[in-house]
């Protein structure tokens, strides 16, 4: 779980945890060709920006008491 500490976020941690997810996706043969591409953009987004939007909404919703949480579709 990616979670605010004193000293913040590292920047990887979300690129890397994406990239696991994918991986993982892929072993177990469920994921799109959509799914690559729009991994593929956001990867090269999170590159660039060291995911300063994502962390900025984190940041913001945790000084408002609420944190983003991911769970399946049904």
């Amino acid at each position: 779980m990616l979670e605010l500490d004193e000293e913040g976020f590292e920047p990887e941690l979300l690129r890397s945890a994406l990239k696991e997810v994918m991986e993982a996706s892929e072993q177990m043969n469920n994921l799109s060709e959509e799914a690559k591409q729009r991994y593929e953009k956001l990867d090269k987004m999170l590159l660039e920006t060291k995911g300063a939007e994502i962390y900025s909404l984190i940041e913001f919703l945790d000084a408002l008491g609420f944190r983003i949480a991911i769970a399946p579709k049904d």
